[in-house]
């Protein structure tokens, strides 16, 4: 799940075509973008349970990925989506970068009571994903844990795998194809030239690689901070952008809540992790802008709550479970 907020808790849009809220400016400002495939393709094709589809992009420059957009259809059967981003090898895809998910359809309603169905038809899917990239190759990718329709042309270099369960996990078989499935990848990146608002001046992250596996606890709690903590300095008139992306599970058939703190003040939660059994993987993403918070040092941390009253442990085991990890991006911009 991914949710964008202001600091004073009101609701950033995400319509499909531009990410609102986020200022531009002359000649400085982010601007949003499409990679992959904007067109939908000629030909309707089954999406089947546990399958995923993956498409190869290229950043020409440092971008913020904002999220995963494909063409689908509902079909009659329960399913849900989920986004990723991978790492490039030898032109195929390796290892992972973000996941995110769950876009879910039941009964052939594509997300929830009826947005796309036999009665509204198909339309552009978009799962939030909110991780900054450097220049370079990666692979989007879209796993089915159900079943649906997508949209192809011929001509293209997608790549397929009957393993939807890899989707946060390293490389497995993909075999290669000449689709070219209606997938697009929403980005923003920053204009160049002096201090214009929007114009991204520094960018700090900070991954969690030893594991986090705390009891379980009521209310809300301090995700360790000697596992996963972020620190920026930022100038006066600036503008605070923080990004979460994790792969969490949880201990039982639970569900979890995070939420970001900025030199200790808790904002609004955002999503987090849910199980229908102990230890199922879910991606995590959210975004906290705060405007023109002050200059001075910011330490952006996380605080978790159980959503069944400790019935279940959050846990995050970067060391121990490569595909869980958790990172946290800041990105300081001209306002």
């Amino acid at each position: 799940m991914s949710n964008t907020f202001k600091a004073d808790g009101t609701l950033l849009a995400l319509d499909g075509s531009a990410l609102t809220g986020v200022s531009g400016g002359g000649g400085g400002g982010l601007t949003q973008s499409y990679l992959g495939t904007t067109s939908v393709g000629a030909t309707q094709v089954l999406f089947p349970t546990n399958t995923r589809i993956l498409k190869q992009f290229t950043l020409a420059a440092p971008a913020l990925v904002v999220s995963l957009d494909m063409y689908l259809d509902g079909n009659a059967t329960n399913t849900a989506f989920a986004a990723g981003l991978m790492t490039d090898t030898g032109g195929n895809p390796d290892l992972p970068l973000a996941v995110a998910g769950t876009a879910y359809s039941s009964s052939g309603d594509l997300v929830n009571g009826g947005v796309v169905d036999s009665t509204y038809g198909p339309r552009w899917v978009a799962i939030a994903l909110g991780i900054w990239l450097p220049a370079g190759t990666y692979w989007a990718n879209v796993g089915n844990r159900g079943s649906a329709f997508a949209y192809k042309d011929t001509g293209g270099t997608d790549q397929t795998s009957g393993s939807v369960q890899t989707i946060d996990a390293a490389y497995a078989a993909c075999t290669p194809t000449t689709d070219n499935y209606s997938m697009r990848i929403s980005v923003l990146s920053g204009g160049g030239g002096g201090s214009a608002p929007g114009r991204i001046l520094q960018t700090v992250q900070a991954v969690q690689t030893a594991d986090y596996s705390p009891p379980t606890v009521t209310g809300w709690t301090t995700y360790d901070p000697t596992v996963l903590v972020g620190n920026i300095t930022i100038a006066a008139g600036s503008d605070l952008l923080i990004t979460l992306n994790a792969s969490m599970s949880i201990g039982t058939t639970d569900y979890a809540a995070l939420r970001f703190t900025v030199n200790g003040t808790p904002y609004r939660p955002m999503g987090g992790p849910n199980a229908s059994g102990p230890y199922a993987t879910s991606g995590v993403s959210g975004t906290l802008l705060l405007t023109n918070p002050g200059a001075g040092p910011y330490a952006v941390g996380l605080e978790w709550i159980d959503g069944q009253s400790a019935l279940g442990n959050l846990l995050c085991r970067a060391a121990t479970i490569p595909y869980e990890a958790a990172t946290i991006t800041m990105q300081e911009i001209s306002g």
